[in-house]
């Protein structure tokens, strides 16, 4: 996730929740307590999601775009740190992770359950230092972007020269019926599958109902490229893998 409503706080112990900024807490302070409230159940939903192929994807993708041993990375949108963790295992000791998102709840799960250190801020308010990162990922988040022009800026200032640029996100799938049926596989059986409670399927079920108006409503991946490109960045990329999965890459110069 990714939503504006949160300045940061960066600690390696558990976040503390953060000051809003003004005019920006109200209209995001429903969809914020909406994935704060979901947070316990997150990872379930994305397993389910995945049909339990998430895990290795994330790792595949990570190597492909270059992470290597020894990097500093930040996780945009890290939510409960899934990506963070397979990041981290693959920089090793010498390396660095930061888990960075406006949910306290999501944080506070990337730290408790995975040893994370977190920065609870967004992507346009990036507090960390110019030229600080050697790779920056953002995971199925940029559908939640107001606008794409201030986080891609922060993004390039924040990514030493020739740092890497890795977004992943889901895509409608073509054709009419492909998409009802993810629609339905969404919002109705992912729900269904995860949870057990009367109240945690109805998180569930709210949490998919946003996620499928924020994926048909996103922008089109030739809109996302030429936006990358005039935040600065270049050999800019998009790869569909598979139907609903997409890939964006680029490289700061």
């Amino acid at each position: 996730m990714n939503l504006p409503g949160t300045t940061s706080s960066l600690r390696r112990g558990t976040p503390r929740a953060a000051p809003a900024h003004a005019g920006q807490a109200d209209a995001h302070s429903d969809v914020s307590r909406l994935f704060d409230a979901s947070a316990a159940l997150y990872d379930r939903l994305n397993r389910v999601m995945s049909l339990g192929m998430g895990e290795r994807y994330r790792g595949e993708v990570l190597a492909r775009a270059g992470l290597a041993p020894g990097m500093t990375v930040l996780d945009v949108g890290s939510g409960t740190g899934v990506i963070s963790a397979h990041a981290q295992r693959m920089v090793g000791p010498a390396g660095r992770v930061i888990a960075l998102d406006p949910s306290h709840g999501m944080l506070e799960i990337a730290h408790r359950e995975r040893g994370l250190e977190t920065l609870q801020a967004t992507a346009e308010h990036i507090p960390l230092p110019d030229h600080s990162v050697d790779f920056l990922v953002m995971g199925y988040a940029l559908r939640h972007l107001a606008q794409y022009g201030p986080a891609f800026a922060e993004f390039a200032r924040v990514l030493r020269p020739g740092g890497r640029l890795l977004m992943l996100e889901l895509v409608p799938p073509p054709g009419r019926f492909t998409r009802w049926a993810f629609n339905q596989y969404l919002r109705g059986i992912i729900p269904w599958l995860t949870t057990l409670g009367r109240r945690e399927r109805a998180t569930a079920r709210r949490l998919m109902d946003y996620t499928w108006v924020t994926i048909v409503r996103a922008a089109p991946p030739p809109q996302t490229l030429e936006a990358l490109r005039e935040a600065g960045f270049t050999d800019t990329a998009f790869r569909a893998f598979g139907q609903v999965l997409g890939e964006y890459m680029a490289r700061r110069p």
